[in-house]
């Protein structure tokens, strides 16, 4: 099941986590990260209903093999965007029309914080931050730490976050800047 339910953003849309048996008829899914509907990886699955009608059931592959990463159904900026993590493998895909979806470029995706004052969702790997604004993919930080990456708060318009130094030192904070993904600090640049 998922660890978490995001929904901090106004959806257009349901969607929820569905149990299902091993072999159980999948009701031809989509299959992500590829969109096939012909078969793909074992994964979570979500049932997805846009206010318009025409639900559908999507099997969002794991990213990491083990359960250290998370995995959670978020709402996205966009009205008619849902943002599956599934342990670690982020996927946006558009709730009306499941042909339209993406990888969010960070993997795998260790934590998430969401900044709704700013529209953003953001993503953290072991490197960088990922934004997800209402159009989309907003920016990508460069690499703020070689080993691990904590989101701490929103504070007047930063993202301020902690990255780990991998010689054991104390981690170093960042501030990284909400309109434009530059930031100050971190521990990426020193090695």
């Amino acid at each position: 099941m998922l660890a978490r339910k995001l929904w901090s953003f106004p959806a257009e849309y349901s969607a929820v986590e569905v149990g299902l048996p091993p072999g159980a008829p999948k009701d031809m899914p989509y299959y992500f990260p590829s969109g096939s509907r012909r078969g793909g990886q074992d994964g979570i699955a979500v049932s997805v209903t846009p206010s318009g009608g025409g639900a559908w059931l999507g099997i969002f592959a794991f990213g990491a093999p083990s359960g250290d990463s998370p995995s959670l159904l978020a709402s996205a900026p966009h009205p008619r965007e849902v943002v599956v993590v599934s342990r670690g493998l982020a996927i946006r895909v558009r709730a009306d029309n499941p042909g339209l979806w993406s990888e969010v470029p960070a993997f795998p995706v260790r934590e998430v914080l969401v900044a709704p004052e700013n529209g953003l969702l953001l993503l953290a790997d072991f490197t960088k931050v990922a934004a997800i604004g209402a159009r989309g993919v907003a920016w990508v930080t460069e690499r703020l730490s070689m080993d691990g990456v904590r989101l701490l708060e929103v504070r007047g318009g930063h993202l301020i976050g902690q990255a780990d130094d991998p010689t054991g030192g104390s981690p170093a904070e960042f501030s990284v800047d909400l309109r434009s993904g530059s930031h100050q600090g971190g521990t990426g640049r020193r090695y």
